[in-house]
């Protein structure tokens, strides 16, 4: 699969969901530490892994460097996950935080995001698609 078509494909596939989606599109207050989707049909066979070099090179295209790899889980279950993991001190510095901020950052310290896909969701759910301004136009179901 050429990266275009994994960047494009996979809201086809999934919607995105939980605190992250409602503070995004509904500005409601939450705060989540994680990314959370969920496949629109059961797909057992699913896997992360083909997308973690397209979105490492998105964030790449931002000036962000970062490495995205597989959670390895001890016993087997319906969430599919993988941790996106960068330099915090560094990118704080790109996005120019404050001082006061920037100060109280240990240089080795690690910015952690995890993502979590559904891979058998629950019947009948609804999803709609609605477009993502920033940090680039990009259409969202969620």
């Amino acid at each position: 699969m050429s990266e275009s078509s994994v960047r494009n494909r996979f809201f086809e596939r999934a919607a995105f969901y939980g605190g992250t989606a409602l503070r995004i599109f509904h500005s409601l207050p939450r705060f989540s530490e994680d990314l959370d989707f969920t496949l629109k049909r059961s797909d057992k066979a699913f896997s992360l892994t083909p997308y973690f070099k397209t979105i490492e090179r998105e964030l790449a295209s931002f000036g962000f460097e970062a490495n995205v790899t597989s959670i390895d889980k001890e016993r087997k279950s319906d969430i599919e996950s993988a941790f996106l993991k960068a330099g915090t001190k560094i990118h704080f510095m790109k996005i120019n935080v404050g001082k006061n901020i920037l100060d109280r950052v240990q240089i080795n310290e690690l910015l952690r995001i995890k993502f979590e896909v559904d891979i058998d969701p629950a019947v009948s759910f609804e999803s709609e698609i609605q477009p993502l301004l920033r940090p680039a136009a990009f259409p969202l179901r969620y």
